[in-house]
């Protein structure tokens, strides 16, 4: 019995290659070049031309080089927000050239306002608020997906891995490139470059590959891409341009990351502080290109702290599952779109199929990622996890695979196997998923996956889920359904699951309503005119579920209404009648909900919401029915361009329906002050106290980054509470005692050869 589970995911994996084998043979191209069929009439992507220059730019932000004079303008940027199709309000003119190691990208930005240009002087990856620029770059023109690379007007760099829908983690990937801003009295000006050996890409003469390039205007609302974005006409990326390059040298990437960090943490006891740990480790990374589209990366004894501790969420007061924290280290932060499974949306129970937070001390690791020929993906993660367990620490072992293979446009069968042994217990998973666009307004996502879990000696429990989606998307309309079965004794240890043992279908309809439609009805055309809106969003959601474990049934009706502004202000409003089954009891949980957010000038940005209705004290013993209300406040201040203060506010009130008495009021303030001193370094402090539990923590940061894994990070931390000590005990007082601190030095050289 325990050879027959333990062969399980390695049989799945053999039938997944076979199904992909046969596939390949008949596969037609992945992403058609010249002409895609569409709906009502064929389109031809279009076509950009790189000029090729011996002569490179100087990456300054003046496009004052000769290539840039001799390089075709594209100007025709249409926007998909807050409409699709409307020409830019402001000129805009963008280039392409390249040599033999490098891409090169340039864009000059007219601006009729230039002193409300919004641009800050800040870190990495935190400048997606302001004005900018990017490039979409699917680089094996498979139109599975693209790389990202964004600046803002000074050049402050952000960069994600975007799948074919344009949904991207901007933690997801930090690449080494060149970026370059300069502000000037007409507006603003951008360069980039990209070194081939930063990017995979299939080698060779000629080598196509997917761009599209945007700019994002935000005291306008505006989001704008070239070439346009026709809704309905199949996936972004699918519509992305043509760029043909000749003679690009594709050197194997070999990167080589050393990093050592000393860690001293003390905590008060007996009435003093004591030093508790006193750590100095040193590991390594190192990324190998084993041919140019695939590479292999290996750590040992890495060094997985974060930088910046998880901000508390209300639900962590009262939640009936798991918090979900999104992953910053990284080792698994690049690749991870590689592991996106067709089918978990839409009030899905499984969230994620890989999450690689679940690994939680790895002691090493290895990753394979990317393609095997023109038509298959792989993707494969191995860890040794010193697991802090219940009962000690523990060995865990894990070992993830992925493989996809592509159909065209965004489509494509793939399947998953993962398996986790610690202690003992073993848990295995294996399946398939597809996705499958037809007539370029449908897309249909689907997944089988099961498991097996238990002990060697036991012969282990089965269980499995079914996930089905279908979404049909036009300018005007949205129209999605989905179904979702798991049962009871399914698991997936390397993945996010809410809920085990439930069956539910759902529908969506959104409509979607412009200022320059046809056909307005007056009250429609009155309120666009009246209140300067720019979109309405309104929809319905209809729910209903089984729950298997009490044979009872739940559901959720809502109504909801979004109104678009400029100043990428976003008001919405909405309504939800439901129910909830816990412990074989039915729960009323109805609620409303509104929320704001907007950046009414430059130097400021805010967002509120409140969320007010039934819900559940979640305590499996004595659950009862109650009311909440959370309420959530954040302001972000820019006085400088390289000055940013943030302040959040967050509560959740509850109250027992029956007597109306008040259980918890759970409250959080936080601050975080940051001063960019210049694009290596920046100082940042965060404050942060917990007004139902008196615990009050700071946190403070010096931070120089060079290039992506080029870092040194220097951290102080501190934790105090309303505590004193009365031999032998602490007791509660009227002032903070420190309870505890930490100091972190880490250093660490991305080796690039």
């Amino acid at each position: 019995m325990t050879r027959q589970t333990g062969s399980f995911p390695k049989r799945t994996a053999l039938l997944i290659l076979t199904a992909a084998a046969a596939l390949s043979a008949t596969a037609g191209p992945v992403c058609k070049d010249d002409e895609t069929s569409r709906s009502d009439k064929t389109l031809t992507r279009s076509r950009v031309t790189a000029l090729k220059t011996l002569t490179p730019p100087v990456i300054d932000g003046k496009l004052d080089d000769p290539v840039w004079q001799r390089t075709t303008a594209y100007t025709d940027f249409r926007t998909f927000e807050p409409d699709y199709g409307t020409p830019i309000s402001e000129p805009t003119f963008a280039y392409v050239a390249y040599d033999q190691e490098n891409l090169y990208f340039a864009f000059r930005c007219v601006d009729s306002h230039p002193g409300q240009i919004q641009a800050s002087f800040t870190k990495r990856d935190n400048m997606f608020s302001d004005d900018v620029v990017a490039v979409f770059l699917d680089t094996y023109n498979d139109c599975q997906g693209a790389y990202v690379f964004m600046a803002n007007p000074y050049g402050v760099q952000g960069d994600i891995m975007m799948n074919a829908q344009g949904n991207g983690d901007p933690s997801s990937a930090d690449f080494v490139w060149e970026s370059k801003g300069c502000i000037n009295d007409d507006g603003y000006c951008v360069e980039m470059k990209v070194p081939l050996q930063s990017i995979r890409f299939a080698g060779g003469d000629n080598v196509s590959m997917g761009l599209g390039l945007h700019r994002q205007i935000i005291r306008t609302s505006e989001r704008t891409f070239f070439p346009e974005i026709i809704p309905g006409q199949g996936s972004l990326i699918g519509q992305s341009a043509v760029v043909q390059y000749q003679g690009l040298h594709d050197s194997r990437v070999l990167e080589l990351l050393p990093a050592a960090t000393w860690t001293q943490q003390k905590t008060h006891e007996d009435g003093s502080m004591h030093q508790t740990l006193n750590r100095q480790e040193f590991g390594v990374t190192a990324k190998i290109g084993l041919t140019p589209t695939l590479t292999l990366d290996g750590t040992y004894n890495p060094d997985f702290s974060q930088v910046e501790a998880d901000a508390r969420q209300l639900d962590e007061v009262n939640s009936r599952y798991a918090i979900f924290y999104s992953e910053t280290r990284p080792f698994f932060i690049e690749g991870q779109e590689q592991f996106e499974f067709a089918g978990f949306t839409m009030a899905s129970p499984i969230d994620v199929a890989v999450h690689t937070r679940t690994i939680v001390n790895p002691v090493a690791g290895a990753k394979v990622a990317g393609k095997l020929g023109p038509h298959n993906t792989v993707a494969s993660i191995i860890a040794l996890d010193d697991y802090p367990g219940e009962n000690g620490s523990s060995k865990a072992g894990i070992g993830i695979f992925r493989l996809k293979h592509l159909l065209g446009e965004d489509s494509y069968i793939g399947g998953l196997a993962t398996t986790r042994d610690m202690g003992g217990h073993y848990n295995r998973t294996a399946g398939i998923d597809v996705r499958k666009r037809y007539r370029n307004a449908w897309r249909f996502d689907g997944n089988l996956l099961a498991s097996v879990s238990g002990n060697p000696e036991d012969g282990g429990s089965g269980g499995g889920t079914v996930n089905l989606f279908s979404t049909y998307e036009k300018r005007n309309l949205d129209i999605s359904a989905a179904i979702h079965h798991i049962s009871k004794n399914f698991a997936l240890d390397p993945g996010y699951v809410r809920r085990t043992g439930v069956s539910s279908a759902g529908v969506q309809v959104m409509r979607r309503f412009f200022g320059n439609d046809e056909n307005l009805s007056r009250p429609l055309a009155w309120a666009f005119r009246s209140f300067s809106l720019q979109a309405i969003r309104t929809g319905v959601y209809m729910e209903g579920l089984h729950d298997q474990r009490d044979n009872m049934l739940e559901g959720a009706a809502q109504l909801w209404l979004e109104l678009g502004l400029p100043r990428t202000t976003s008001l919405h409003f909405s309504y939800t009648k439901a129910s909830e089954i816990y412990t074989a009891r039915s729960f009323d949980v109805d609620y409303a909900y509104a929320r704001l957010s907007s950046q009414p000038c430059s130097w400021l940005t805010v967002y509120s919401s409140l969320i007010s209705g039934g819900y559940i004290y979640y305590d499996p013993d004595d659950p009862y029915q109650g009311d909440r209300r959370n309420i959530s406040m954040a302001i972000t201040l820019k006085p400088t361009r390289d000055l940013s203060l943030d302040l959040t506010h967050s509560r959740s009130i509850f109250y027992r329906r029956s007597s109306g008495e008040q259980i918890y009021d759970f409250r959080l303030f936080r601050g975080k002050l940051t001063y960019q001193i210049n694009q290596y370094l920046y100082v940042r402090g965060i404050a942060e106290y917990d007004a139902m539990n008196n615990i009050l923590t700071s946190d403070f940061l010096a931070s120089f980054t060079y290039i992506p894994g080029t870092v040194i990070h220097v951290g102080y931390g501190s934790s105090y509470e309303k505590l004193k000590y009365m031999a032998p005990d602490y007791v509660e007082a009227n002032r903070f005692m420190a309870v505890r601190n930490g100091f972190f030095l880490k250093a660490s050289y991305n080796w690039i050869l």
